[in-house]
């Protein structure tokens, strides 16, 4: 029996593997998708009349809507950067906010940076909000993105809200949730929110191609490997 050529069987064979995987993972993150979306669609039917009976509620936090009324810390801006909103890069606003729950990052919404990243655009918001509606949501956390240190002045400019991080920062205990304003166009900002970045359709697509490549790469290796028999027949009949 005829042995295979070893070095392209195990570069075939790890490709193979590699392209099944990411398949797979995104057949994983279609699931994830659909999940998020049905969880989005189930918190949105009910609004709780303030933070602490949502939170109060149990269960998953995200998407619940609520009812905001605190404090805004006004002395300690946060400005989320490199955020899009159609085709345009700006900043998200965040801040502090103290509730009956304790101390919510509240994301107040978008704005456009019409100065080339020279300065922060101005915002102006109030020092109390009453009954604002706002959609909590859990931050997702990018291992790969890294702040830049202790802010030297505010506001401070920010690569993600990363709540463990800015506790420290803020020298404070926040809720381990992120809370959105629903309507921000009261203070001059656009909403931003996109919990859901990727249909569950789309990941599905893409886990099609990736296991169309790793087929086509087994059939590549299997008839080369089979022309590379017949070629060595030939000569030996020869």
């Amino acid at each position: 029996m005829k042995k295979p050529p070893l070095v392209p069987t195990i570069i075939s064979f790890v490709a193979v593997v590699i392209l099944l995987k990411l398949g797979f993972w995104q057949l994983g993150r279609a699931q994830e998708k659909q999940l998020l979306a049905e969880q989005k669609g189930i918190q949105e039917q009910v609004v709780f009349n303030s933070v602490q009976s949502a939170l109060a509620a149990g269960g998953e936090h995200d998407f619940k809507r609520a009812k905001l009324t605190g404090q805004v810390d006004l002395e300690r801006l946060l400005y989320w950067d490199n955020r899009v909103l159609d085709g345009t890069v700006g900043y998200e606003v965040l801040a502090p906010v103290t509730t009956n729950a304790g101390i919510l990052l509240v994301n107040f919404g978008w704005l456009p940076d019409r100065d080339f990243r020279r300065s922060l655009p101005e915002v102006s918001l109030p020092e109390v909000i009453q009954q604002t509606h706002i959609v909590l949501y859990v931050p997702l956390h990018n291992q790969l993105v890294r702040q830049s240190g202790e802010p030297e002045q505010w506001p401070y400019l920010l690569q993600q809200p990363d709540l463990t991080m800015l506790n420290e920062i803020l020298q404070t205990t926040l809720i381990p949730v992120l809370g959105y304003i629903e309507d921000p166009k009261a203070f001059g900002l656009r909403n931003n929110f996109k919990p859901v970045t990727m249909p569950a359709e789309k990941h599905i697509a893409y886990a099609i191609q990736w296991f169309l490549l790793a087929l086509a790469c087994a059939l590549i290796y299997g008839f080369a490997l089979r022309k590379k028999w017949k070629d060595e027949r030939t000569e030996k009949t020869e």
